[in-house]
């Protein structure tokens, strides 16, 4: 087992830019306090991934790689029983070489878990053979034979995993009892073997802060949680298929007509912030827009819509009413999600419907609160944190000692 207190390096593998966010939701400040060295290592060449502009900081180093060579000769440089490794790669069908050759190179690996949501299979509680007859109805389209590919490899990921092809994470710092799942698919006895530190997710800390600043006043306003939909980057970069803007913004803002007609109150849209388009085009017809207050927003907001967004913990976190809303070309073309959303509707007993089939609004009277807790335990915090700070929590495991 890995000793937290024995570790001087952290070395962060990832094919997505370093942001600001994930600068502090992975606790990179915490992390300079307690005196490690940091390193990001991009291997942004080796999966082909074209991501916007990094975060830019003088305390991180940087190490491009750019093939699987130069990361055997990296990782057999920099391994060392004082390096904890944690790989920002979903362990899938797709990174099966990579997390071998982390194994190779037997590397301390660690993950933080934190964020995930329901899985589709999970909570359809689908058998594989289910699961499989359901991606057989559908292997005539290209996501289709995409999904199929994806699931066998995923078989084989496992199988390795148990067999200990590939060794399991050795660190796993987990936001909720089913935080792990976002380690991707895990190994018969991953978990029980791994070291294990409940912490709380970045959102739901986010959530308690924001009650210190609130945004407007209670009741007085619908918030729409923006997921920028037809015009998101990253929709491109990993090949989904196209969405229509203006058959997505029309039908949405002729639903929020009659949503406001219903209840009196505007609808305010919390900006995703990567909708950039949003700061010189109108696409919610003169309603408010903002960046960056999605927290604060939510907590005297009536209720809170959005698509599939994490940000539904703040709706969790904050006891709020949640609706969540498909469409028609959603079905139509990414089924797989359209499908998600009508099973994390059940999950956290709310809603949903279709935006643009002229149905009546359904938002429901008042929140399951069975659900909400369920969800808070499983994928937000433990009993054990729910009060703490996860940054105390992170000091204190580092260095040796319980919370």
């Amino acid at each position: 087992m890995v000793n937290l207190s024995n570790i001087d390096k952290i070395v962060f593998i990832a094919y997505i830019p370093l942001t600001e966010k994930i600068y502090y939701d992975f606790f990179f400040p915490t992390f300079f306090e307690l005196g490690k060295e940091l390193l990001w290592c991009d291997i942004s060449g080796i999966f082909h991934y074209k991501g916007n502009r990094s975060f830019q900081s003088d305390y991180v180093q940087r190490k491009v790689v750019s093939t699987y060579k130069e990361l055997n000769r990296f990782l057999n440089a920099e391994t060392t029983l004082h390096t904890l490794f944690f790989p920002l790669v979903t362990a899938n069908g797709n990174s099966i070489r990579l997390y071998r050759t982390l194994t190779k190179n037997r590397c301390n690996v660690a993950s933080f878990c934190m964020d995930m949501v329901p899985t589709f299979s999970f909570h359809e509680k689908m058998s594989k053979l289910s699961q499989f007859s359901y991606l057989l109805k559908s292997i005539k389209t290209n996501e289709g034979r995409k999904r199929m590919l994806e699931f066998v490899n995923n078989i084989v990921l496992k199988q390795m995993k148990d067999f200990d092809i590939i060794k399991g994470v050795d660190v796993i710092f987990r936001a909720g009892l089913r935080g792990s799942d976002a380690i991707g698919i895990v190994g018969e006895k991953e978990i029980e073997r791994a070291y294990v530190v409940d912490i709380n997710s970045p959102t739901y800390e986010t959530a308690r802060r924001a009650l210190m600043k609130p945004y407007k006043t209670l009741d007085s306003y619908i918030l729409f949680i923006d997921q920028y939909y037809p015009l998101h980057p990253d929709g491109y970069a990993i090949g989904l298929p196209p969405l229509s803007a203006e058959r997505y913004y029309k039908g949405l803002n002729s639903y929020f007509d009659r949503m406001e007609e219903k209840y009196g109150v505007p609808i305010i849209i919390a900006a995703h912030p990567k909708a950039d388009r949003y700061k010189t085009e109108d696409y919610f017809n003169g309603r408010e827009i903002i960046f960056g207050q999605s927290a604060e927003l939510s907590v005297n907001a009536l209720f809170i819509l959005t698509h599939t967004s994490t940000a539904i913990a703040y709706a969790i976190a904050l006891g709020k009413r949640l609706h969540l809303l498909t469409f028609e070309e959603l079905e139509e073309k990414r089924v797989y999600t359209h499908d998600y959303i009508k099973s994390l509707a059940k999950v956290v007993g709310c809603n949903y419907q279709k935006f643009d089939d002229n149905s009546a609004i359904n938002v429901i009277d008042e929140i399951n609160q069975e659900c909400y807790y369920h969800y808070k335990m499983n994928y937000l915090t433990s009993p054990e944190t729910e009060y703490l700070h996860s940054t105390d929590i992170i000091k204190n495991a580092f260095a040796g000692n319980e919370i």
